[in-house]
């Protein structure tokens, strides 16, 4: 899977996604993904699931759920574009994961993406 940086840089993302998929469908919790590559655990507020505000305070704007596998789901800025925000390769390799497609075929996630198991989104 290519990101479009240097082979190294590559081969340690896809490393890194890979440990944190793994991490993900263990520990069924929730993560923040930055488009720097970085992934920060995340808990709800009420310890239980998380509320809109407090999923468009994590994404920096307007939400648009989209489905990963029926078990999980990504949480994107619906309007990650219009607001010039940074491509996320880590959530871009996670769709693929589940989507079967090549990252270099898709438009590309923008921003702060959560990824969380189904059931923590009400």
């Amino acid at each position: 899977m290519t990101f479009g940086m240097s082979k190294t840089t590559d081969q340690d993302l896809e490393s890194k996604a890979r440990s944190l998929w793994e991490d993900i469908q263990k520990d069924k919790t929730a993560r923040l993904l930055h488009p720097k590559g970085e992934a920060m655990a995340l808990q709800p507020e009420n310890g239980k699931d998380f509320q809109l505000k407090e999923l468009q305070t994590l994404v920096g704007g307007l939400i648009e759920p989209v489905g990963l596998d029926g078990r999980f789901l990504m949480v994107i800025n619906e309007e990650g574009m219009f607001k010039g925000l940074e491509r996320n390769p880590l959530a871009d390799w996670f769709y693929c994961q589940v989507a079967g497609c090549k990252v270099e075929d898709l438009h590309g996630f923008l921003g702060n993406v959560v990824i969380m198991p189904d059931g923590m989104l009400k």
